[in-house]
């Protein structure tokens, strides 16, 4: 009986001793936490503001894409091209919109590749 008293002694020290360095643990990691937080809201501010999208185009193909598998073939292969900020494909429409960054590619490299993947590649103006 005193062993099974002992024992239970044991565990209930060693519970409060754990909880107590648990919470300590807790306390320095807000405290962490909080010192990261500031210093981000701190190099946040020191951002300089976004430049103007002044180089940003967008070019419209008129395409003979007739299925979702054309649509999904010309999605993988443009969506990775160097230059490209957005691609919106309609096959409905039957139409490719390109927005891109002008410094980094043209309108050319686009209907060259819609081409070579099979597809007839019009520009429309708009």
């Amino acid at each position: 009986m005193k062993k099974i008293a002992f024992i239970i002694g044991l565990i209930t020290l060693f519970i409060s001793i754990n909880g107590s360095l648990y919470s300590k643990n807790l306390n320095n990691n807000r405290l962490k936490f909080n010192t990261l937080t500031d210093t981000l809201k701190t190099e946040q501010k020191k951002v300089e503001p976004k430049k103007s999208n002044k180089n940003i185009e967008v070019v419209i193909f008129s395409t003979n894409m007739h299925c979702e598998s054309c649509v999904n073939k010309i999605s993988e292969n443009l969506s990775y091209m160097k230059g490209i900020k957005k691609l919106d494909i309609s096959l409905e429409n039957q139409e490719i919109k390109i927005t891109y960054d002008s410094r980094k590619t043209n309108a050319q490299t686009f209907e060259k590749e819609i081409i070579k993947l099979g597809y007839k590649a019009e520009q429309i103006k708009k």
